[in-house]
């Protein structure tokens, strides 16, 4: 048993999470974490990271030069949160970004409360393709990775809130919130296999 006051250190190197159906996991990740009576805080940093979340996307998601200082909070009756400021990664394909990532673990039976608030780029457009949630329908993902030939998002912003085991939010099955919003620039769009190719769109996205 650990007395009232205590502080404990621990480095931990290539730590791996397995995912599960809806559960995110994550692998190659270099913790460095101080435990306190009340929490703790500590870095996760990855030089060749991976994201796995089978609820949202197929592919794993590389977490190259990842840094997330996390800091967690102890609450009653077992219930604790997890907090990540100022996060950042790339995925060595054009994706970047960071932000804000919040887990409140409040012992609801509808599992862990999520919040994210991130923003970041997709400098090359067609590959963020890779990470269209699976649930989308599949002629709409095969359009997609077929219509966009090239292009940018800039200004990404990405919202989610709700509970872990309904990602991804869905307002009539699977309450929660997902917002998506971006500048596309330059984007050259093939509509359909007889028609031009369309060169040089820009505009606002949103989701």
């Amino acid at each position: 048993i650990l007395p009232l006051d205590y502080r404990a250190k621990t480095r931990i190197e290539q730590f791996a999470v397995a995912a599960g159906a809806h559960r995110p996991g994550a692998a190659g990740l270099d913790l460095a974490l101080t435990f306190q009576p009340k929490g703790g805080q500590g870095v996760v940093t990855a030089k060749q990271g991976a994201l796995r979340a089978p609820m949202f996307f197929k592919a794993p998601m590389p977490l190259l030069d990842l840094k997330m200082p996390v800091q967690w909070e102890y609450g009653e009756n077992k219930t604790f949160k997890v907090r990540a400021e100022n996060w950042s990664f790339h995925d060595g394909r054009g994706i970047e970004g960071g932000g804000l990532l919040a887990l409140h673990f409040d012992g609801q039976p509808d599992g862990p409360a999520l919040h994210v608030d991130a923003r970041g780029a997709a400098k090359v457009l067609p590959n963020a393709l890779a990470y269209v949630p699976h649930s989308w329908s599949q002629a709409l993902q095969d359009w997609l990775k077929t219509a966009i030939r090239a292009g940018s998002a800039e200004d990404l912003h990405i919202q989610m809130e709700g509970r872990v085991p309904n990602l991804p939010f869905d307002v009539l099955e699977k309450p929660g919130k997902m917002q998506i919003k971006a500048r596309l620039e330059n984007v050259d769009l093939k509509f359909a296999p007889d028609w031009p190719l369309i060169e040089k769109l820009s505009g606002d996205f949103s989701l």
